[in-house]
């Protein structure tokens, strides 16, 4: 069955690209659940019969942060598909997904200072390429001693580098340079 290879969990409403996403979800063994926006939501029909798409109001968000963040936990893999963007886009989701110890796959952004591949947490895709969305989907569920070890080092990230106690501290810094 498509459940076999696990979860794909997708959140965000700003800059996404999910039709890339559900296009490469037709060629993977495993569910992809997509939380977003009206305006983000992707555009594909029919939807393949392993992707479930979860709409915000616009009102409300499609799912609360801890619901989502038990999403995260429950994923085998965290995938971030961004429009071609040069701006910040996505960091949040990056680091929700480091904090859960999952693997990301996410569409190349240099707005991120994050090099997922260098620091072995996830893999890039270039943008709007279905093709190299499903490979990494593909690798990630047919690896998972693999996407585990790139979530834990995404946790470890986490703890002792992108945290709130060290910004803390490089903001007290910078506001100490500034005076």
């Amino acid at each position: 069955s498509r459940d076999d290879a696990g979860l794909i969990v997708s959140a965000g409403t700003s800059k996404r690209d999910y039709n890339t996403l559900v296009q490469a979800a037709l060629d993977v063994n495993c569910r992809v659940k997509i939380y977003c926006s009206a305006d983000s939501a992707p555009a594909v029909a029919p939807l393949p019969v392993n992707v479930r798409v979860y709409v915000g109001d616009g009102t409300y968000d499609a799912i609360g942060y801890r619901e989502l963040f038990a999403e995260y936990e429950q994923a085998a893999v965290v995938a971030i598909p961004l429009k071609d963007i040069r701006i910040l886009s996505g960091l949040t989701s990056l680091l929700d997904a480091m904090l859960a110890g999952k693997p990301v796959i996410m569409t190349k952004n240099p707005g991120i200072d994050i090099d997922i591949e260098a620091a072995g947490i996830g893999l890039w895709v270039e943008p709007r390429d279905v093709n190299g969305w499903r490979d990494a989907i593909n690798y990630l569920t047919a690896n998972p001693e693999k996407a585990r070890d790139m979530g834990k080092r995404g946790r470890e990230l986490c703890e002792n580098r992108y945290n709130l106690d060290r910004f803390a501290s490089q903001l007290a810094l910078a506001i100490q340079k500034a005076v």
